[in-house]
């Protein structure tokens, strides 16, 4: 008789055999018990990782994958953390330059000899004189409207108008609240001023005798000098703002993390960091690149306002650090990213502390939502502020 050998039974058997079900989605509870290895957890972070690169908060456990390395006789050694309640932020880093927020050229108004021009590093504030031209003065005046009209009786009112009589207000030969008439109130103020100033007095002023600016200014380089024969719209010298600003350059990825209004904390040379606000974005530029093989990268300027530019009074034209952080989620449960651990390719749970190295594993089943910075949205049943999680030991 012939007999066919039979196969030894190994105990390994196809989980369709048993009918295996999917994890359940609860309190602590008996979870197939995931890799213990160091593999698993490594292998869900290089996933997030990818999930970061893509530009995406979300989605993330398409992109986690469980191990199928068996698990060791020897648990991994483990910290613990703690579930946190709050916003979800993204954070973005960059190098940018600090530098003054306005910067202008100060044409002549009108022809003639150059007869006095402020020396470098002057500061012009509203009501003193910018310069000269065959010795009549021009006056920097507060305001963004230019003069486009002379100030004179019987003229058409206007917000430029006001703008002057807010100026000889602040000035105090300005008795009245300003207006958009030019009156008797205006014409004496005038008068007044021009006469306090060692002037003739007058009860007019020609366009051509006002320079509004919208903040002081610091003269940062002479064009020219007093002799010099000037035509109306010659550049006399230039000038910044007296308050400075960070300009960045971003890659596209950047930018879309750190939109108008986003918070920003800068570093500063001396040790002392700062805080900002993203103030504007401009149109995407390419930046050369030293390997002439390597395609352009396209850069965008990034204008970041100061929140207290006496932070930065010592400073200027120096190289500083941006943190941008960005708000993905509000008010969500987060836990660090390496505190999740995949049980299959659609199930993530949250391990919880033993009470002893001899007590069985106990896992909570969570959702995964957003993730940045390494930290990761989590939600379920019994997952709340506070909750002591493991993660892998630092």
């Amino acid at each position: 008789m012939t007999h066919t050998p039979r196969t030894p039974d190994t105990g390994q058997h196809d989980a369709a055999d048993h009918g295996a079900a999917a994890p359940p989605t609860g309190s602590a509870t008996e979870l197939p018990a995931p890799p213990t290895g160091g593999r698993a957890r490594k292998v869900l972070w290089g996933s997030l990782a990818i999930a970061v690169l893509a530009g995406s908060g979300f989605g993330a456990a398409a992109l986690l994958q469980p191990s199928d390395t068996a698990p060791p006789t020897k648990l991994p050694a483990v910290d613990t953390a703690t579930v946190a309640a709050g916003d979800l932020t993204s954070e973005t880093t960059a190098r940018g330059k600090l530098q003054y927020a306005l910067q202008v050229d100060i044409a002549a108004t009108t022809s003639g000899m150059l007869t006095e021009v402020p020396a470098t590093g002057t500061q012009l504030a509203a009501g003193s004189v910018a310069y000269r031209v065959d010795e009549k003065p021009v006056f920097m005046l507060s305001g963004a409207m230019p003069a486009w009209r002379d100030f004179t009786a019987g003229m058409e009112p206007g917000v430029d108008i006001e703008q002057l009589e807010r100026n000889l207000q602040s000035f105090g030969y300005l008795s009245v609240d300003p207006s958009q008439e030019f009156n008797w109130y205006t014409k004496w103020a005038l008068h007044a001023w021009t006469d306090s100033l060692g002037l003739k007095p007058q009860q007019s002023l020609s366009k051509d005798q006002v320079l509004f600016s919208s903040q002081p200014l610091q003269v940062t380089k002479a064009a020219k000098r007093p002799g010099d024969r000037v035509a109306a719209g010659d550049t006399l010298f230039s000038a910044s703002g007296a308050a400075q600003e960070v300009l960045a350059l971003l890659t596209p990825a950047q930018a879309e993390l750190s939109p108008v209004g986003t918070a920003v904390t800068i570093e500063l040379p001396n040790g002392t960091s700062t805080t900002g606000k993203v103030a504007g974005i401009g149109a995407a530029e390419e930046a050369p690149s030293e390997d002439p093989n390597a395609a352009a990268e396209l850069l965008l300027p990034v204008q970041i306002s100061l929140d207290d530019q006496a932070a930065v009074a010592s400073l200027s034209l120096v190289s500083v650090k941006l943190s941008f952080g960005k708000v993905l989620r509000e008010g969500v449960l987060t836990v660090p990213v390496d505190a999740l651990v995949p049980v299959d390719q659609e199930t993530f749970a949250l391990e919880l502390p033993r009470s002893s190295p001899e007590a069985e594993r106990e896992f909570l089943s969570v959702e995964v939502g957003a993730f940045a910075s390494g930290s990761v949205e989590v939600s379920g049943k019994g997952v709340r502020e506070g909750l002591e999680v493991t993660v892998p030991k630092r």
